[in-house]
Parts: structure tokens; C-alpha cells; sequence
């Protein structure tokens, strides 16, 4: 096994048995990638806190693996600091959520909508709420999406052609991380986030262990904070870097910009590059495969011939006026995608 999680100030702390520390942890402190895989793949977590005001932290990306032989490359962590000079009121540790399920394993019945846990927060403003699920899956055969719900609104089957619901697909037959998040502009009032899977028609022994949901919302002056763009079919991605879906925000003020997809890869053959692209920043890291410039935006990664799960996040700090926020991708010789973009901004 390779566990992957992150830490706020030593809180996540990997010396203990992970199994054990799932059980005993809420969601909001824990949604730890986890793989079997003997390949190069990739690798996605993430974490949400809330810090009190003046205080001095460190975020830690920590490592765990049960084979002496585990490796990593290319890892980078990318995090946004929001308080509350950024946003029109102040922050509590009210506005970060999560939830886990009851048990270590979930079952995913085969043909069936499963909602694994549900988050339930208020909020006397309008709001912009980001989501975020983590654990690992498997199934003996078949095929599962995993997908964010807010209040609701993504009931599956859903497919890459609903990728703006941050649908994630895989085929794995091992244990491999299974992530995705989604950002939605919601009104005031009471809603809900839901960590949603769905096993396709026929999928025998699919299960979803030791997941975790987690998530947080800050106070929205504007719908136009929100932004997504999805894929309508998977993209054919060869040696060259290749847009596979953009959308153009126009900021009224300087703001840091977060902007992340989930979806699933497939190599035919060698392996496959995507990340997240602000105002053409990568296209030339990625043209020159500059491994170096590369790491610095935190790019995803996979050498996998089955499709699985795939997906990243960056952050930018940009100045008022248009921007084009992109996904690209490039493959060694030839690949398949199909993701959904989405991100969110606050004033600087």
C-alpha cells in the first residue's frame, strides 16, 4: 500500500495505522489517497481547515507506503489562503464541512445511485461551496463513476458527457485512489454536498474504502465567481500540447484564482501529462516536457491502459480583466480524456 494525505500542523499523522486513524478521524480532517498500483500513476489529494486569525501554520504533503520499494515524482502542493479580508464577512470553522462513511468499505451495487456519506451546512449569505472526495475502488469487472451532488442535482448514471458534475470514471480491478471535487455558487440557506458513486449496469464487487468527504464555503457577491467548462466526448490526445476544454472569466479585481478537473485517462501507449493552464502559462513547459517547470504547476500523470481515475488542482493569483483558464494535455505518443474544468475566485 501507498498512502498519501495532508497535514495542518503535524495533525495528520502517518505513523499510526492508517486504518485505525480513518475510523477515528472526521471527514474534514481526512481524505487520504490510497494504491496497490505497480505502475506510474496518478496521485490526488486533498484537505481543507480552518486556522484561527494570526496564527502560523505549515501544510505537509506525508507519505506512507506498507513496500520499502514505493516511489513518487513530480509531486507538488498547491493551496489557497482565504480570510477574512478577502471575503465580505468573517470565517468560523463553521465553514469547513465533511463527513465519512460509518464503516472501513462501501459497497457499490451494480445499476444503482449510492450515496456513501452526506455533508449538511447553513449559511446566512450566498456562498460559494467546494467539494472534494477521496478514498480508493475497486471492482472485479465493470466499470463505476464517482461524482459530487449538491442538494441533489447529480443523480447517475452519469457520464463524461455530465463531466461538469466533476465525474470521475474508472475500470480498475486493484485498489487505486478514486477522487473528485466540484465547486457550485449556491444561495443562502441550508445545503447539502454528497460523496455519490455509480457502479455501471453488469460491474461485479465494486467497493469504495476508507473515503472521506470534505469541503468548505465562503461568502459570494457575485454567480461570476464560479466557472466551469466541460468536455462533451473523450479527447484524443497526441504528442503535442492539446486544449481539451477552456472557459473565459472576465475579474472585476485582482483575485486568486482556483481552478481544478476531474475526469478519467486512458494511454494507448507511453503516457499522458494534463494540468491546469492559465492564459497559455504551460503550453511551452509542456511542449518541451521541462520536467522542472512542469512540477511547479502540479501536473497529473498516468502511464494507465486502463481508463481510471484523473484529475488535478492549481492556484493563480490574477489581475482584473479577462483570462482564459484551460485544461492541457500532452501524450508521449497517444491518449485518451475526458474531464470537466471548474475553479472559483476571491478578491485578493
Amino acid at each position: 500500500w501507498l498512502y498519501t494525505g495532508i497535514s495542518v500542523n503535524g495533525d495528520y499523522n502517518l505513523t499510526v495505522n492508517p486504518y485505525l486513524l480513518s475510523m477515528q478521524t472526521s471527514g474534514s480532517n481526512f481524505a487520504p489517497m490510497a494504491s496497490y498500483s505497480t505502475a506510474w500513476e496518478n496521485t490526488r489529494t486533498a484537505r481543507t481547515a480552518f486556522i484561527p486569525a494570526a496564527s502560523t501554520f505549515t501544510l505537509q504533503v506525508r507519505w506512507l507506503s506498507t513496500w520499502p520499494g514505493a516511489q513518487c515524482q513530480g509531486y507538488s502542493l498547491k493551496a489557497i489562503v482565504i480570510s477574512d479580508y478577502t471575503v465580505p464577512t468573517r470565517l468560523s470553522a463553521s465553514n469547513v464541512f465533511g463527513c465519512t462513511y460509518p464503516s472501513w468499505s462501501a459497497p457499490l451495487p451494480a445499476a444503482a445511485n449510492t450515496i456513501v456519506c452526506t455533508a449538511t451546512y447553513s449559511s446566512p449569505y450566498n456562498l460559494i461551496a467546494w467539494t472534494y472526495f477521496g478514498g480508493h475502488e475497486l471492482q472485479s469487472s465493470g466499470a463505476t463513476t464517482g461524482f459530487i451532488s449538491y442538494d441533489g442535482d447529480a443523480v447517475g448514471p452519469l457520464t463524461s458527457t455530465s463531466a461538469v458534475e466533476g465525474v470521475t470514471s474508472t475500470y480498475t480491478t486493484s485498489w487505486e485512489g478514486f477522487n473528485s471535487a466540484r465547486v457550485k455558487y449556491l444561495t443562502a440557506g441550508t445545503h447539502t454536498s454528497a460523496m455519490s458513486f455509480y457502479a455501471q449496469s453488469g460491474t461485479a464487487e465494486a467497493y469504495f474504502n476508507g473515503g472521506g468527504l470534505l469541503g468548505l464555503y465562503v461568502p459570494a457577491t457575485s454567480s461570476s465567481q464560479v466557472f466551469s467548462s466541460a468536455t462533451q466526448q473523450s479527447v484524443i490526445v497526441g504528442s503535442s500540447p492539446t486544449q481539451v476544454c477552456s472557459v473565459t472569466i472576465t475579474l472585476p479585481f485582482t483575485a486568486t484564482v482556483w481552478a481544478e478537473f476531474s475526469g478519467g485517462a486512458i494511454v494507448s501507449s507511453g503516457s499522458i501529462y494534463a494540468l491546469v493552464d492559465f492564459d497559455g502559462d504551460t503550453v511551452v513547459p509542456l511542449a518541451a516536457n521541462d520536467l522542472t517547470a512542469l512540477q511547479a504547476v502540479g501536473p497529473a500523470y498516468t502511464e494507465t491502459n486502463v481508463t481510471k481515475a484523473f484529475g488535478n488542482g492549481r492556484a493563480s493569483a490574477l489581475s482584473a480583466g479577462q483570462h482564459t483558464i484551460s485544461i492541457y494535455a500532452r501524450a508521449t505518443v497517444s491518449a485518451s480524456l475526458f474531464a470537466g474544468l471548474d475553479g472559483f475566485y476571491v478578491q485578493r
